[in-house]
């Protein structure tokens, strides 16, 4: 009786295993898309020129590269974004942002996924307002806080 528990647990272990290292695999592989963009786009932090480029997922990781992968403009944590209907193409969404702004990436599906990467940008609205006239702060530009001075 003992050896069937265990011949079991053994069973059904593997079984699981099974039907999850697709998932496990997935999730480490890379997709990779060639864009070609006509205008400037955005990205979390950055304006990218009109031009093509190379994004590259690795789990919740994205690259972005020039073309010919010599440059890398950013790396970027997102979220799992879904979608219903798929088609055999890589797709990007983007919203709109202010007038004169150029268009963001909102999210990147992969080819013939209905899974894919959604960009997280920053909340602008946690900024602190400046401190007051004639103190020993100033704004740090590669936070967006204010710092003190020294």
């Amino acid at each position: 009786m003992r050896t069937r528990k265990i011949i079991l647990s053994l069973v059904l272990i593997f079984a699981a295993a099974a039907v999850a290292a697709p998932s496990f695999v997935h999730a480490m592989d890379s997709d990779s898309t060639l864009a070609t963009f006509n205008q400037p786009v955005g990205i979390p932090g950055k304006v990218l020129p009109a031009g093509t480029y190379l994004f590259q997922s690795y789990g919740p990781v994205v690259q972005v590269w020039d073309a010919d992968r010599e440059k890398l403009y950013a790396t970027l944590m997102t979220i799992p974004a879904f979608r219903r209907d798929s088609d055999n193409d890589s797709e990007f969404e983007f919203e709109e942002r202010a007038d004169g702004a150029p268009m963001a990436i909102d999210a990147w599906y992969f080819d013939g996924g209905t899974i894919g990467e959604e960009f997280v940008y920053p909340d602008n609205s946690n900024i602190p307002a400046p401190p007051l006239p004639n103190s020993t702060f100033a704004k740090d530009p590669s936070t967006r806080w204010w710092v003190e001075e020294k």
